[in-house]
């Protein structure tokens, strides 16, 4: 078993609770989230900042701040699975950098975002596939006979593509069973459940 390491501030602003999270990532980067009643708020100054500077730039518009470190179990093939994405995703990047729609960086960003979720899930195989112009694909194959298909769309401004909201089809046997949007955090432990029967 293995951990991610979160640090969480708990915050409020005008008597509203605010809580950011910092996530050192496994390719060693640190990504800072900001929810807000229960959303994700992201601007791209707060990636990679330090806990010290983030508490300094809010210090005059938030107060009543407490600190926690928190460890995320995560499961003993986690590091192996998300190197595998990020390898399929540079060797896609390199192949069709003219079909993404923002920079490769913030595409990146987006994209560990979400391999970080879906490396807990048991897969044997994957494939990642860019969509022209619109966003990535990320399919993964596990044991009998179960495929899942999760596509990312990064149209409209770079704020909006941050959060975890996808779409996914699940087969079984080839036979699409299932199929929605939704935010993949959120879905995890089902996923996972499934996935690992």
């Amino acid at each position: 078993m293995m951990y991610l390491d979160v640090q969480e501030i708990e915050m409020s602003r005008f008597n509203e609770p605010v809580k950011i999270e910092m996530v050192d990532q496994p390719s060693g980067k640190r990504q800072n989230w900001i929810y807000e009643e229960g959303e994700y708020l992201l601007t791209e100054p707060f990636i990679n900042w330090e806990s010290e500077e983030l508490l300094n730039a809010f210090r005059d518009i938030y107060v009543d701040a407490t600190w926690q470190s928190i460890e995320v179990a995560l499961p003993k093939y986690f590091t192996k699975n998300f190197q595998i994405l990020e390898a399929g995703f540079e060797n896609e990047l390199k192949k069709y950098p003219n079909y993404l729609i923002h920079d490769a960086e913030y595409t990146k960003m987006v994209f560990e975002n979400i391999a970080i979720i879906v490396s807990e899930f048991p897969f044997t195989h994957s494939a990642i596939e860019f969509t022209k112009k619109n966003g990535f694909k990320i399919t993964l194959a596990f044991p009998k006979n179960k495929l899942l298909m999760i596509s990312k769309s990064l149209r409209g401004d770079k704020l909006e593509g941050m959060d975890d909201q996808v779409t996914y089809s699940l087969f079984y046997n080839k036979q699409l069973i299932d199929s929605d949007a939704l935010k993949l955090g959120e879905s995890k432990e089902g996923f996972k459940e499934y996935l690992s029967l």
